[in-house]
């Protein structure tokens, strides 16, 4: 009754390791769009400066936490913009990218890995990545004790409508006699609604102060 779509049986531990190895964000990433992560190209398209002046507009400085931030491009960018940032990755490759690359402070592994300090981040960032966590209450729960008081969490991530256009892809080839299949690893292991997506937020001790703008692909 949660309204979500979740993968199931989920992938394990291992597997899990084995679909974030380097070929991962030299192709899969972003589901393809976007081409390699380690492009100069890429790096700077996901330097999103627009939104993080959005993010501005609700904490203007303080400290700034990326889970899933990749090889740091977008971490580098609000560091540029004046936060304090740190980031949390569970790619060994693409983090060792980001202290290289940028010369960013970035945790290797998932965020209860990192063992970060309590009520400490003004803000929280999640893109593309509430989506692929095998437990995402865990993480919020856990985001919310290392949050600032006041502090701010902001996520980025798919809802179903994405995903009721593929399934409308996949009807049209019923229609015709033929079978579509998607050969890509289970990188999504949830998928949401706006109002499961709120529930489980609330859940985890959180509140929602700004709604979601839904961008149809």
């Amino acid at each position: 009754n949660c309204g979500m779509i979740y993968i199931h049986p989920q992938p394990t531990p291992e597997e899990i390791v084995q679909m974030y190895s380097k070929e991962y964000f030299e192709g899969d990433f972003r589901c393809g769009h976007e081409g390699s992560y380690f492009d100069d190209a890429t790096l700077d398209r996901l330097a999103d400066e627009s939104l993080l002046l959005r993010i501005k507009e609700f904490k203007p400085e303080g400290k700034f936490l990326e889970i899933g931030c990749a090889g740091g491009a977008f971490l580098n960018a609000a560091h540029k913009l004046g936060y304090s940032v740190e980031g949390v990755e569970f790619s060994d490759e693409a983090a060792q990218f980001a202290r290289t690359k940028f010369s960013l402070d970035v945790h290797t592994g998932d965020l209860k890995d990192a063992s970060l300090p309590s009520d400490t981040y003004d803000v929280v960032f999640m893109g593309d990545v509430l989506e692929h966590l095998p437990s995402p209450a865990d993480t919020l729960r856990e985001i919310h004790r290392v949050m600032n008081h006041g502090g701010i969490l902001v996520i980025e991530c798919p809802m179903q409508t994405n995903t009721m256009f593929s399934r409308f892809g996949f009807l049209l080839y019923q229609l015709i006699g033929k079978k579509a299949r998607v050969h890509l690893p289970p990188y999504h292991l949830f998928e949401y609604r706006p109002g499961s997506l709120r529930r489980l937020i609330e859940q985890c001790g959180l509140r929602v102060v700004h709604k979601a703008e839904f961008i149809i692909p």
